[in-house]
């Protein structure tokens, strides 16, 4: 099953029983901040230890069973070289080999959906959104505190300063109800109450997103190696055609030198056995004849009594050859 990515903040003020989630699935309380006139500050968070284990999905199942081997196999690479690799191995993967991770994902996120709702009903849980709150309230007060005290020591550098104060405090407050309406804003757009059927369509539209751009960055990566490898294999193919017009050409000089040494021995053999008749022949032993001549002699040594006296002529014959090397 695909991972379920929830959305990057959820209210808590939304509902009583839905716990607010991160990126990463886990229950977290935002710090008060305070805020300028300058703009809205970063709120920090902070991670509820008591939350139940975001589930995994099974591509991260897959990383954390085969990283460290691939780690052994190849300790000089880089982590992102190896995650890059382990990524490629996911890709390529059958899917009923995928099956069994992805059947584990589903009973985890099946125990985490099941200890949330449990974990909700818990003292912890609701220890943890009584601070929040309180929270809340501590932000706003020193929100107020601070004004209180900037309109104050206006008010002591004199009335000629007054209608300049009294525009900086309403340029102030317009610019905090500017950032609340904005924060609401960006709240609101994510305000969507745990397991519901506007959370489901959110969450399956952010699913179908992600799983096209994962499905591209996937093409791309393919496409990338495929091209380094057609790009390798060419070089090896130049290198491979190089070596074997350097073979052919020696070759080449190789037979030629050979075609000379057969010729000059066909023309030795051929004057050499010049008085040499066979008995059913009297065809000379040229040099277009004469390896069926030597074929023919050959034959003869199987029966060297009957041909004894050729034989001999021919053993005389071919001891005074003087062979060219």
């Amino acid at each position: 099953m695909p991972d379920c990515h929830l959305p990057d903040k959820i209210s808590l003020r939304s509902s009583n029983n839905s716990p607010p989630l991160d990126k990463q699935e886990t229950v977290y309380l935002k710090e008060p901040s305070s805020r300028s006139s300058r703009g809205k500050k970063r709120k920090k968070s902070l991670k509820d230890s008591n939350a139940p284990k975001a589930p995994l999905t099974g591509y991260v199942r897959f990383l954390n069973e085969h990283r460290e081997k691939v780690r052994q196999e190849k300790p000089e690479l880089p982590f992102y070289e190896i995650t890059k690799i382990l990524g490629t191995m996911w890709s390529q993967m059958p899917q009923e080999q995928k099956q069994s991770y992805l059947n584990e994902a589903e009973k985890d996120k099946e125990r985490y959906s099941k200890e949330l709702v449990e974990y909700q009903q818990t003292d912890a849980y609701k220890s943890f959104v009584a601070k929040q709150e309180k929270a809340e309230r501590e932000r706003e007060n020193s929100g107020n505190q601070k004004s209180t005290e900037s309109l104050h020591k206006t008010d002591t550098n004199g009335r000629d300063k007054s209608n300049e104060t009294a525009k900086q405090a309403g340029r102030q407050t317009d610019l905090k109800q500017q950032n609340k309406f904005n924060a609401l804003i960006g709240e609101t757009s994510f305000n969507i109450p745990i397991f519901s059927e506007e959370f489901l369509n959110y969450n399956r539209s952010r699913e179908a997103e992600l799983r096209k751009l994962g499905d591209l960055r996937k093409a791309n990566n393919d496409y990338e190696e495929q091209n380094a490898m057609l790009s390798k294999h060419i070089d090896n193919m130049k290198a491979a055609i190089d070596k074997l017009e350097e073979e052919v050409t020696k070759s080449r000089e190789e037979n030629k030198t050979l075609h000379c040494h057969l010729t000059n021995f066909r023309q030795m053999l051929s004057r050499s056995l010049a008085e040499v008749r066979l008995p059913q022949s009297d065809r000379e032993p040229s040099e277009d004849y004469v390896e069926e001549f030597v074929e023919e002699l050959s034959k003869m040594f199987e029966n060297p009594s009957l041909h004894e006296e050729i034989l001999a002529k021919v053993k005389d014959v071919l001891m005074g050859v003087s062979i060219p090397e």
